[in-house]
């Protein structure tokens, strides 16, 4: 240990000549007790990632913590300091392969024996989090988790719980394939499968057939229906024997539904049918109009691109010397987008990114304070996006009037600390979940979306209309091939005239530019084993759960009422979060298969993952993965009931997604259909 010390110690005094000792430590000692405070609130998990991250990259803890050894004579320090460079190489160096993550195991529980500290593991990787970061090695994490806590409480509750998690293990069946419905003549392979596999009793794969991909149930003739959620995806372009791979080669596609005279009303759910959760209240902002917010956020909207980049370096000034005057405000927002200059500002289609523009400036979470920044020569002026009684100096800027970078900044950085000094007000409060409005998407989808993710972010979403509140989701090209689906779920006639009318006009935009519905899916949804547009459809459709669709909005629109709202977005996701954004979302669910680092900085990002593979690859990305539906681990209504937890965790502000603690907020990409001149 001592020849090791010096090696380490000597590779610390070459570090050390950038910078001392005491102010290398004094910088770890604050962001621990950062991180003690984030424990204390429960916002740990992944805090402790993206801080100890930034630390690690230059390994400046494990030499301040040998450093520290020597210092205090207290080897607790060496071996903490070593653990946290291990810890980093594994992660960072291994993360794509599962051993990196068991060996980060037996550090842990090296750590924990050496420093006799049985509370370490607990802050670092909480035992309720295994099986979600693993899956299938999460009896490995459990059986850690046991031993490091062998004397006390939490290690017979780990060994108890290991326990009933392997017996259920040796006792469950294991799954190869997924049918939805009992008419599919598909399923859905769990994993790889190799040719010669036995997926059903008798039948075998004619080829290998990759993960998530369609196998043939039986002899398919050309021109046969392909049947997959009870619904024909197309028809076979040639003779498919049983065993065989379909893939999006393989068949033609179906009409797509007609938009004349569609029943309604068919299917409608009575409230009482749907899931009643434990809890119904939230802790929010409460605001004059409209629904509450998730976060105090001071937003500062341009009505031109010209203004952003002035807006993006006042923003960074904002955060440095004055936010910090202002504890209670979580943040401040800069709304930049790519419009206002250069635009037929009167054609009938601009109405769409003016509204958004709009909408945005009265975000729930900007507490009711307007600020608006323009130039001063473009063609959405003020009166486009405010009535005249809101056009102030207290309320919008316009740069042209002053001398001068200096000017500009400080006349920015006054009116945004008037407006903190307001936002510091606020507080939260408890407020029923009838006061939430939250937006469902999902992007880089797989064939699993369907079965797993999309159906649990559904069962959540039942349970917040049951209890009174608003979901919103979206995407036009994705459900349009499953519109009678959802005309069976409108409450009335209106509500399915207007779902008719907006399908209608993405049709007609679609055929301006000279594209079809197949534009739909990308190439990694295909590789992700979904074939075409009408699968695609059946699977985005169950994110909207089961209850009635009691309004249909165009894009940008703000709901009138509470319950389940179709929201009439393009399927662009950098297109359909803010389009949501604007209608008012405090926070939105998002689903993929594939893998996405989206998020949006106005309104929280919750992943939610449809494989345990994607959340093994994205471990410290993904918040929630629904793979173990697949597998028969986890049932929808398990998954969907912890996606209901969560969202209200991080709607009341008690736990932040990943999105969030990293910062991965995309660009506001407002919809504009209107010509640019």
């Amino acid at each position: 240990m001592a020849k090791v010390a010096a090696i380490y110690q000597q590779k610390y005094e070459k570090l050390m000549g950038e910078s001392s000792e005491d102010e290398l430590w004094s910088d770890i000692e604050r962001e621990i007790v950062e991180f003690k405070k984030k424990v204390e609130l429960g916002k740990a998990d992944g805090y402790f990632w993206n801080m100890y991250f930034n630390l690690l990259r230059s390994n400046r803890l494990m030499f301040a913590g040998i450093n520290k050894a020597f210092i205090t004579g207290d080897m607790t320090h060496m071996l903490n300091g070593i653990y946290q460079e291990n810890r980093f190489n594994c992660i960072y160096r291994n993360r794509a392969n599962s051993g990196g993550a068991q060996t980060i195991n037996f550090i842990d529980s090296v750590l924990a024996y050496s420093c006799n500290d049985y509370n370490l593991l607990g802050k670092i990787m909480p035992f309720e989090a295994g099986s979600a970061i693993c899956g299938y090695s999460a009896p490995y994490y459990n059986m850690v988790y046991a031993m490091t806590y062998h004397a006390d409480e939490v290690g017979k509750k780990a060994q108890a719980e290991l326990s009933i998690f392997m017996e259920k293990k040796q006792t469950m069946p294991e799954r190869i394939i997924v049918k939805i419905n009992e008419n599919d003549n598909v399923a859905v392979a769990i994993h790889d499968l190799p040719a010669g596999a036995e997926f059903l009793p008798g039948l075998k794969t004619r080829e290998p057939i990759p993960q998530a991909h369609k196998i043939a149930l039986t002899d398919i003739p050309k021109g046969g229906e392909i049947i997959r959620y009870g619904v024909v995806l197309g028809y076979a372009k040639k003779e498919i024997p049983t065993g065989s791979w379909i893939n999006e080669f393989m068949l033609d596609l179906p009409e797509s539904p007609k938009l004349d005279n569609l029943p309604y009303g068919t299917n409608l759910k009575p409230m009482e049918a749907l899931p009643m959760p434990e809890r119904t209240t939230w802790m929010g902002y409460r605001n004059k109009v409209g629904p509450a917010g998730t976060r105090n956020l001071l937003g500062i909207v341009t009505t031109v691109q010209c203004a952003a980049g002035v807006l993006k370096v006042a923003v960074e000034r904002i955060r440095k010397e004055l936010l910090p005057k202002y504890p209670h405000v979580d943040g401040v927002v800069a709304v930049t987008h790519p419009y206002g200059c250069g635009v037929a500002i009167n054609a009938p289609e601009a109405k769409v990114p003016i509204r958004a523009v709009t909408n945005l400036i009265r975000h729930p979470n900007f507490g009711g304070e307007i600020m608006v920044v323009g130039l001063g020569c473009e063609k959405l002026t003020y009166d486009r996006v405010l009535p005249p009684e809101d056009i102030t100096p207290e309320n919008v800027l316009t740069l042209q009037d002053y001398a001068g970078h200096d000017a500009m900044m400080q006349a920015i950085l006054d009116m945004a600390d008037k407006k903190l000094q307001k936002l510091e007000q606020r507080r939260r409060e408890e407020l029923p979940v009838s006061e939430l409005l939250i937006g469902m998407q999902c992007g880089g989808s797989d064939a699993f979306s369907g079965i797993t993710a999309n159906p649990s972010a559904g069962y959540a979403a039942d349970m917040i209309v049951r209890c009174g509140g608003t979901v919103m989701f979206s995407e036009v090209t994705e459900v349009r091939d499953g519109v009678q689906l959802l005309a069976a779920r409108c409450v009335d006639a209106h509500v399915r005239d207007r779902l008719a009318e907006e399908m209608k006009w993405y049709d007609d935009y679609l055929a301006a530019g000279g594209v079809g519905r197949d534009a739909n899916p990308t190439p990694g949804n295909k590789a992700g084993g979904l074939a075409n547009i009408v699968e695609k459809a059946m699977g985005s459709i169950a994110k909207s759960g089961t209850s009635p669709i009691v309004e249909v909005l165009s894009p940008a629109e703000k709901p009138t009422k509470h319950g389940l709202i179709y929201a009439a977005t393009p399927a662009s996701d950098i297109v359909c979060g803010p389009s949501q954004v604007a209608s008012g979302i405090g926070l939105q669910v998002f689903m993929t298969g594939r893998g996405t680092p989206y998020g949006l900085d106005v309104s929280p990002v919750i992943k939610v993952c449809s494989r345990n593979e994607m959340k093994k690859h994205w471990f410290d990305l993904i918040d929630i993965s629904a793979g173990e539906v697949a597998t028969g681990e986890k049932t929808i209504a398990e998954v969907g009931t912890e996606i209901y937890n969560f969202i209200l965790d991080v709607a009341s502000g008690t736990k932040q997604p990943y999105s969030d603690q990293y910062g991965f907020h995309n660009d506001m990409c407002i919809f504009n259909p209107a010509p640019i001149t």
